[in-house]
């Protein structure tokens, strides 16, 4: 039975219990609401609705908080002269509910078996103004000035992590006193009107970090498609590919796997509308085969390069009139197998620079590059001296 702080109203818990086990009927206990005139009497809870974790009394007005209910269970605030509930704080796992001396600020906590949670409420503003993580709290309570809230682990509760803490109304930290055993701790009793009730200081705020998201999981990738220094890596940076793991893309309903260094846009254009059908490839081959015997005006063929002039020869002579004259600068980019490498080599460079307009345009319409195809765009200057440098045009 808990009375109101005038006498004028009590609360009753109440609960049925079988003489053999000790344990209630209905696994929970029961409120009642009493006045003690006589005049209103009402169930405040009932046993099947879940258990009462507490309820309390405030110490200056006609009211009490109740926390009921399974969890996360609700918290509210019942007036006390018929005993109807007049706010709801919402639901969470609490099970504590402490007032301090003024009836303005009251906390909620979960302790015990829950993970120690706390709220610091307004209750004239209806709002919380802090939260607070009081890990294997044993005792707790407020100060008198209505302004400092304590807990404790105590022995023999706790055996482990002795210690005493000490938060101010918005639940921020100021200080805490470890021991190897506590058995109690509490706040030493003041004279009444020693402290003033007094709302929270105008503008203060507990300012909470918010806890970093954490990072999601990677997809895993198997070990031939991470790159890492193989061969297949080295290919895609030789031959300037955009795009250093993926190799495959759909095309239908199966994966076609690509060449290192080919893109899906070049295979849709080596591909064609047609498909792979009997048709399409006789086409095809009639149409490389024509290319093939038709003159290339817009590639000229190249002379080999003179022999004898490669990176580990040197010349510790003074060439005489009659000797092959020194090579130039730009003779030192062209390969030593003959014509055949020569117009590999500026052909590979020509398609690199295709690939750059392509990028161009790409970034005009606003689409997103990647770091290696921006890497490309900044290299269209050396692929430029390199072409010159065989006696091509680009």
């Amino acid at each position: 039975m808990s009375w109101n702080h005038v006498g004028t109203a009590v609360l009753v818990r109440a609960a049925t219990e079988d003489g053999n086990t000790g344990k209630t009927y209905y696994e929970e206990a029961s409120l009642y609401f009493l006045r003690a005139d006589g005049e209103e009497t009402a169930l405040v809870a009932a046993a099947d609705g879940g258990p009462v974790h507490d309820v309390q009394w405030s110490p200056t007005q006609d009211e009490f908080l109740l926390l009921h209910g399974q969890h996360p269970c609700p918290a509210a605030l019942y007036e006390g002269r018929k005993g109807s509930k007049r706010v709801d704080f919402g639901a969470a796992f609490r099970n504590t509910i402490k007032w301090n001396n003024f009836g303005r600020f009251f906390v909620l906590g979960g302790y015990g078996q829950l993970k120690g949670d706390t709220d610091f409420w307004d209750k004239v503003g209806k709002k919380v103004m802090g939260s607070s993580h009081m890990e294997c709290c044993v005792v707790c309570g407020w100060a008198p000035d209505g302004r400092h809230f304590l807990t404790a682990t105590t022995a023999p509760r706790m055996r482990v992590d002795n210690k005493i803490e000490v938060f101010d109304y918005l639940g921020s930290g100021l200080g805490k006193i470890e021991f190897e055993e506590l058995l109690l701790a509490g706040w030493r009793p003041r004279p009444r009107g020693a402290f003033q009730d007094r709302p929270p200081t105008p503008g203060r705020s507990r300012e909470v970090q918010a806890k970093p998201k954490p990072k999601a999981a990677a997809a895993y990738r198997p070990p031939n498609a991470r790159g890492g220094g193989g061969l297949a890596e080295q290919l895609r940076k030789e031959l300037g590919s955009a795009a250093e793991v993926t190799t495959a893309t759909k095309v239908g309903a199966s994966a076609v796997h690509l060449p290192p260094g080919a893109s899906p846009e070049d295979f849709a254009k080596a591909s064609g509308a047609s498909g792979s059908s009997r048709n399409a490839r006789k086409k095809k081959a009639k149409e490389a085969a024509e290319k093939s015997s038709a003159p290339q005006a817009e590639e000229p063929k190249f002379a080999p390069a003179p022999r004898g002039w490669g990176p580990e020869c040197v010349r510790t002579h003074a060439p005489s009139e009659d000797s092959e004259p020194a090579p130039s600068a730009a003779s030192a980019d062209m390969p030593a197998g003959g014509g055949e490498e020569l117009e590999k080599k500026v052909r590979a460079l020509r398609k690199k620079l295709r690939d750059i307009e392509k990028l161009k345009e790409k970034a005009a319409s606003g689409g997103p590059l990647d770091t290696l195809q921006k890497q490309k765009l900044e290299g269209e200057a050396e692929i430029l001296r390199q072409i010159r440098a065989l006696g091509a045009e680009p």
